[in-house]
């Protein structure tokens, strides 16, 4: 399967992981004063700020759940180039929109604070409104895309800019690979779908692909063929994918074979029980 990469992708990845990382501490601590909160109004009865409390535990979810998706989906696949003022400029905005639902909502309820009977729950509020002010005073600097990564002679706030042309540097210049191996590869899989994806991306990298639907069909494409990888579906209607893998290293001809179970079920006690049975690794998705 060719790996293609670039400095600028690679430099992209690289700052979005530091803009994370700046990003978690203070969100984590925005997230937990507002569940800390949201449980001491609920402990003392204060039924009235409650619909509040639930908005700003809500936009903290949601803060910290924008913060978790930023190395997700088609940001990390897309580095700025020239569109880095407008990347920076709708990100501070997906993050300045629930920032503010908390800012706004607290300073009301602070408002109120002279009727509140506990001393904690004023003093927490004071420590939510300081965190989300202070990030939102510092969002500006912490999301600065458009600094040239290779630029040396950087500013000294521009730490995120140092760190990544640093590491950039380290690293060196990224290599091309390309398959120059391939394998026969047997699918498993009783969706069709998953089996036709499959089997296509991997022919197209090169590689001999059968596939079937099941386990008992996979047992026997196996007794008549010779393979170099199996990747096995853990849920099957007929025979499960862990008794396959367990019968498959049972078998003195069949137990060298790479097993790579593919599973949606996100249970640790699966994975350990298939690791230990022989598989090489799973996947979560046929893709």
């Amino acid at each position: 399967m060719s790996i293609i990469d670039t400095d600028s992708a690679r430099a992209w990845r690289i700052q979005l992981a530091h803009l994370r990382q700046e990003l978690q501490s203070p969100v984590n601590a925005l997230l937990g004063y507002a569940e800390i909160l949201h449980e001491e109004a609920s402990r003392n009865g204060r039924l009235d700020i409650l619909p509040d409390m639930n908005r700003i535990l809500g936009a903290a979810r949601d803060l910290a759940g924008k913060v978790d998706r930023l190395m997700d989906g088609d940001r990390a696949k897309s580095p700025p180039g020239s569109a880095a003022t407008t990347q920076e400029q709708d990100l501070r905005h997906e993050l300045r929109t629930p920032l503010n639902a908390i800012k706004g909502y607290g300073e009301m309820l602070r408002e109120d604070a002279a009727s509140f009977s506990s001393d904690s729950l004023r003093a927490d509020f004071d420590r939510l409104l300081a965190a989300a002010t202070d990030l939102l005073l510092r969002l500006d600097r912490i999301v600065r895309f458009s600094v040239d990564v290779e630029e040396t002679s950087l500013a000294p706030d521009q730490t995120g800019a140092v760190m990544v042309s640093d590491l950039m540097r380290s690293l060196g210049p990224v290599r091309q690979y390309a398959a120059t191996e391939t394998g026969s590869i047997l699918v498993v899989d009783d969706i069709e779908a998953n089996r036709d994806l499959l089997s296509r991306r991997l022919t197209r990298d090169g590689h001999r692909v059968s596939s079937v639907a099941g386990g008992q069909q996979a047992l026997q494409a196996l007794a008549n063929d010779e393979f170099d990888l199996v990747l096995l579906d853990l849920m099957m209607p007929d025979i499960n994918g862990l008794d396959v893998l367990v019968r498959m290293k049972a078998d003195e001809r069949l137990r060298r074979i790479p097993v790579i179970m593919i599973t949606a079920l996100a249970e640790t006690e699966s994975a350990v029980r298939c690791i230990e049975a022989g598989a090489r690794g799973l996947s979560a998705e046929a893709v």
